[in-house]
């Protein structure tokens, strides 16, 4: 994607949930918003915007619980890494 001086690209945490699932298992949802202000071709000022989401695979709540060997920071990592790719590919379009 070329910069452009016009161009502001926002990006907003709406949602970060644990949420259970089948029994005893966890699973790591975030939802980002994006939003592109832009001036287009016939230099009028526009604004998209973008929801994006990630859930993480269900994991034993002791898993989350113990943190061992940083889980939770590389179950984090992941869901950033993912929705970075997801935005950077939605954005291309």
């Amino acid at each position: 994607m070329e910069k452009d001086p016009d161009t502001t690209i926002g990006l907003r945490l709406e949602r970060l949930t644990f949420e259970a699932t089948r029994g005893d298992k966890i699973a790591l949802q975030v939802t980002v918003s994006v939003t592109v202000n832009y001036v287009d071709a016939k230099n009028r000022e526009r604004t998209k915007s973008s929801l994006f989401s990630y859930e993480g695979s269900p994991a034993f709540s002791q898993s989350w619980i113990s943190d061992e060997d940083g889980f939770l920071e590389n179950n984090l990592k992941d869901s950033y890494r993912a929705l970075a790719e997801n935005i950077v590919v939605g954005l291309s379009r």
